[in-house]
């Protein structure tokens, strides 16, 4: 089975009211609707390898996926906190990322803000145990501009990696990296 990826453009049940820019957030905001130029895409892929063996490598993804890496930042409420830059340009913020769920081994979910902390949208990580595969769903909602930076070629050869590397795992041909990296 292959990488299933779909792109919508529009309002996206997938993104919470909470996660989007202000301006299209009405008085109730379960009833926010979603900015006409909203970008979501998901991709959904099987993994054969438990959960556990995937988990530290979508924690620790700076050290597998491309451009940009991932830089911590002083936690804010308790949260983790990263900053997106390019390997050759560390100082220039790309945007931000701040971890607002976690459960171990089964979701993490991100906020995305541009540089001067305006929401772009959300990522989110969800692993499911199915038979002798873990699916994993990977999906980003948001503003064109983290489209840019989060695009379908770019996921679907991100997540190819990440299969490679965690079912080679399974045979001792990578190791994932250390919490201290």
């Amino acid at each position: 089975m292959s990488i299933q990826i779909v792109s919508i453009l529009g309002q996206s049940p997938l993104m919470p009211a909470s996660f989007r820019p202000a301006s299209s957030i009405g008085v109730n905001p379960l009833t926010a609707m979603a900015s006409p130029s909203e970008v979501t895409t998901q991709a959904i892929l099987p993994v054969r390898a438990p959960a556990p063996r995937i988990w530290p490598h979508i924690l620790h993804s700076s050290a597998w996926r491309d451009d940009p890496m991932l830089k911590p930042l002083p936690p804010l409420n308790q949260r983790a906190r990263f900053k997106a830059v390019h390997r050759e340009a560390p100082d220039d913020v790309l945007y931000y990322l701040d971890i607002v769920e976690i459960l171990e081994e089964q979701r993490k979910i991100a906020r995305l803000s541009a540089p001067d902390r305006s929401p772009l949208g959300y990522e989110s990580w969800v692993l499911t145990p199915q038979d002798d595969v873990t699916m994993l769903e990977y999906c980003v909602c948001g503003s064109p501009a983290i489209a840019e930076h989060r695009s379908r070629y770019r996921i679907v050869r991100e997540l190819e990696t990440l299969k490679r590397i965690v079912e080679g795992a399974a045979t001792g041909l990578w190791q994932p990296p250390s919490p201290a990296s």
